[in-house]
């Protein structure tokens, strides 16, 4: 190995992974300006942008590469995690941004019903309604989000092998078509991407 190659090979390994710092460097990402940059806009949209953006951008990315090398037993788990995820983040997202609920309404339901999408699914449908959002897409959307419901409710199903009693979270006989799950997440944010984007 020259030499060159070992000073760079030991600099990656001296390295932190998380610095409290600033720091600009190719693979380097910064956390933490969003907020300030929404105090100071007053926007408070770029935060939620890049949680839900994010997690929908991964998954896309994810299910073409699996689908494209034949990887979609390997890749499965991880993308029907960050599909559920994205819902989520979104429908509790549009819960918070729209809902007429106090702020201490807001906080005893979110503790309540902590990752359930139906629960949250139940308050978004009828602010959408308001919407002049077509009842035919409402129900495509609620659709979509009870069959995520009916086979990961708490969110466990596609993060954790094992649940809290140490049983196999692993549904049985369940077959995902992975092009048409994006198809329908890109449909459901298509109609709702003005709600955070």
């Amino acid at each position: 190995m020259s030499d060159k190659k070992q000073q760079e090979k030991k600099s990656l390994t001296n390295r932190s992974v998380f610095m409290e710092k600033y720091i600009e460097r190719e693979g380097v990402v910064c956390i933490g300006w969003q907020r300030y940059v929404d105090e100071l806009l007053g926007m408070g949209a770029l935060i939620p942008f890049g949680y839900i953006s994010g997690y929908k951008e991964a998954a896309d990315e994810l299910t073409d590469k699996a689908v494209e090398c034949g990887l979609e037993d390997l890749y499965v788990f991880p993308i029907m995690f960050l599909y559920r995820h994205y819902l989520e983040l979104l429908l509790k997202n549009m819960y918070f941004k729209y809902s007429k609920d106090s702020i201490e309404e807001k906080k005893v339901f979110v503790k309540k019903n902590g990752h359930k999408l139906s629960s949250y699914w139940t308050k978004c449908r009828k602010l959408l309604y308001r919407g002049g959002i077509s009842l035919e897409d409402i129900d495509k959307i609620g659709d979509l989000v009870n069959d995520f419901e009916r086979i990961d409710e708490h969110s466990f199903t596609f993060r954790y092998y094992l649940d809290k009693n140490l049983d196999m979270t692993l549904p049985k006989g369940l077959s995902v078509d992975l092009k048409k799950l994006k198809e329908s997440i890109d449909k459901v944010d298509d109609l709702l991407y003005g709600t955070y984007g």
